[in-house]
C-alpha cells in the first residue's frame, strides 16, 4: 500500500528528481544519514552519488581503514568483469 502511494506521488518526476527524492528521504529517516550528488557543471550529468548511514559513519570512526572496490563489465572483447581494489590504512599508506 505504501509503495503504491509512493509510485503515485513520484509519477510526474523525471529520473533525476526521483533519485534526489529518494536521497532526501534517506537523509530525513535518520539525522546522521548523509548523501551527496556531484554533477559535472559542463554537461549537467551526475558523476558521483554517495550515501552513508549513521551506522557506517560510526564504524568508519572506529575502524578508519578503507577498502574501495570498483567494478565494471563488458569493457573488453572477452566481456570480463574488471575489479580494482584500493586499501587505505590508518597510517596513510595506500596499496
Amino acid at each position: 500500500m505504501i509503495q503504491s502511494q509512493r509510485v503515485k506521488t513520484q509519477a510526474g518526476l523525471n529520473d533525476a528528481q526521483r533519485a534526489l527524492a529518494v536521497l532526501d528521504e534517506f537523509c530525513r529517516q535518520n539525522g546522521g544519514n548523509s548523501a551527496e550528488i556531484v554533477v559535472d557543471s559542463d554537461t549537467d550529468v551526475a558523476r558521483i552519488v554517495t550515501f552513508q548511514t549513521a551506522k557506517m559513519k560510526r564504524l568508519f570512526k572506529a575502524f578508519p581503514e578503507v577498502v574501495l572496490v570498483d567494478s565494471t563489465h563488458d569493457t573488453n572483447s572477452n566481456r570480463y568483469k574488471l575489479f580494482s581494489f584500493v586499501v587505505h590504512d590508518v597510517f596513510g599508506k595506500v596499496s
